[in-house]
C-alpha cells in the first residue's frame, strides 16, 4: 500500500508562515519624522526677508550721529501644503476568512499596510528629486576621496541655505550604495572618513555615515539617485485612517480598505543637494 493508496488520511499541512518578499520600512518618513495633516489643504509659514541691520550712517561714527538707521520690512509668506490620499481595498468572501490558515483577512489586511508604507515612502524620494540645485559630482570613476570631497562642497550649499537648521542626511538609492559601500570598507578605518560599510548588513535605513553623516538607504529612491539635504528643507504631513471594513451580507463577503492622507512639502529647494557620478 501507497501514500496514493491513502490520500483520505493524509493531510495537505501549511509549514511556517507565508513566504512573502516585500520590504515596508520607510527610512526616508522615519528620518523626517511626520508631523500632523490637520487638514485637506493647510499652510506653513515661512519668512522670504528679513529685517537689516547696519552701521548709523556711512561709517558709523560720531559724525553719522542722528542720521537714519537702516530698515527693511520682514516679509512672512505661506506655503501651501495639500492632502494626498493613499489606500487600496480588497473584496474577500467569508469562506476564505473562516476556512483559510493563516487568515486570509489578516493577510489582505497586512499586505495593503505594506503598499501604503512603499508608496508614501516613494512620495519622499518623489519629492527629493523635485530640487532644482545643482548638483555635485563624485566623478564617473568614484574614490573615497571624489565622494568625501563632494559630500563637503554639498554641505556648504545647505549651510547657505537654511544656517545650520536641521540635521544632515545623504539618502541614496541600493544600486548607489552599492558603488559606495566598497570604497569605505570597515576594516582598519583609522584616519578614513568613515567607519565603512557592511555588505551583511545592507538593508534599507541607515547603513554607516561619511564625514559623520549618516547614509540612509531607501528603495523609495530611483536608480542613481543620491542627495545630501537637512531635514529642515523638507516636511512630511500625515494622518493614517488605517483599516475599514464593511460587510457584504449579499455576497457573504467582506470589504476591507487601508488608507491615509499624507504629503510632503519642499521647504528650501536650496538645501536638497543632488550627488552625481558623472
Amino acid at each position: 500500500q501507497r501514500t496514493g493508496d491513502s490520500l483520505g488520511v493524509i493531510p495537505d499541512p501549511i509549514v511556517g508562515p507565508v513566504i512573502d518578499f516585500i520590504d515596508a520600512a520607510r527610512p526616508l518618513v522615519s528620518t523626517l519624522g511626520t508631523l500632523a495633516l490637520p487638514n485637506a489643504t493647510f499652510y506653513r509659514p515661512v519668512v522670504t526677508q528679513h529685517p537689516t541691520v547696519g552701521f548709523q550712517g556711512a561709517a558709523g561714527g560720531p559724525a553719522d550721529e542722528k542720521s537714519e538707521l537702516d530698515s527693511q520690512k520682514m516679509v512672512i509668506s505661506r506655503l501651501t501644503v495639500n492632502a494626498k490620499t493613499l489606500g487600496g481595498y480588497v473584496n474577500v468572501s467569508r469562506q476564505a476568512i473562516d476556512f483559510s490558515s493563516p487568515s486570509a483577512l489578516d493577510l489582505v489586511v497586512n499586505g495593503l499596510s505594506q503598499q501604503y508604507a512603499i508608496e508614501t515612502e516613494a512620495l519622499v524620494g518623489t519629492a527629493l528629486n523635485t530640487t532644482n540645485t545643482a548638483a555635485v559630482s563624485y566623478g564617473s570613476n568614484p574614490t573615497a576621496d571624489t565622494v568625501a570631497a563632494a559630500i563637503w562642497e554639498a554641505v556648504g550649499t545647505v549651510y547657505t541655505a537654511v544656517k545650520g537648521m536641521g540635521k544632515l542626511v545623504i539618502a541614496i538609492s541600493p544600486d548607489v550604495l552599492g558603488a559606495f559601500g566598497p570604497l569605505f570598507a570597515p576594516v582598519n578605518p583609522q584616519n578614513a572618513q568613515s567607519a565603512g560599510f557592511e555588505a551583511g548588513r545592507f538593508a534599507q535605513g541607515v547603513m554607516g555615515n561619511i564625514s559623520g553623516i549618516p547614509v540612509v538607504m531607501s528603495a523609495g529612491l530611483g536608480a542613481g539617485d543620491a542627495f545630501l539635504f537637512s531635514t529642515a528643507a523638507i516636511e512630511a504631513f500625515e494622518q493614517r485612517v488605517g483599516t475599514l471594513q464593511v460587510v457584504e451580507p449579499s455576497v457573504f463577503g467582506l470589504q476591507v480598505a487601508y488608507a491615509g492622507y499624507f504629503s510632503t512639502l519642499v521647504v528650501n529647494d536650496d538645501a536638497i543637494v543632488p550627488l552625481v557620478g558623472s
